[in-house]
């Protein structure tokens, strides 16, 4: 039997499922449009972030493209509800709507050193570094702030 018969024969008896939620799949294993947010490249690497279950996961992708099994990893802090993220300055910026508050993650490896750049916000939902400044998109006080970055 070839490799795509079994994987067939594996998908009828085990539906590919999201590893998030455990929604079904059309093909192969990964997440549902729902349990990713973010999404980023950093350094060429391939990142996203789940905001229901607090996650950040690096994608490998090999070189033809494809994407391999989610990496999570872990941040030295909590980061509740991450959402919008970009990547500059070899960090990550994340917005956590679920805890008000903007962060910066330095990757190592399979960990996240994660900076709190500001909090105190209502509900922010995005962020992009433009030059020497940060813009977060506060979706509760229905406005955009600038923060400098240092």
């Amino acid at each position: 039997m070839g490799l795509d018969v079994k994987t067939g024969l594996l998908d009828l008896l085990f539906p590919p499922l999201c590893i998030g939620c455990g929604e079904p799949l059309g093909a192969g294993r990964g997440f549902c449009p729902a349990c990713w947010s973010g999404i980023t490249f950093l350094d060429g690497v391939l990142y996203i972030n789940n905001v229901f279950f607090n996650k950040l996961y690096r994608i490998p992708v090999d070189a033809n493209g494809k994407a391999g099994a989610p990496v999570d990893i872990w941040m030295d802090q909590p980061v509740k509800g991450p959402d919008g993220m970009r990547a500059a300055n070899g960090k990550i910026y994340v917005a956590a709507n679920g805890s008000g508050m903007v962060a910066s993650l330095t990757i190592d490896g399979d960990r996240a050193h994660v900076t709190v750049i500001k909090d105190g916000l209502k509900t922010p939902t995005g962020v992009e570094p433009a030059g020497n400044t940060l813009w977060i998109a506060e979706r509760g006080a229905g406005k955009a702030v600038p923060v400098p970055l240092k």
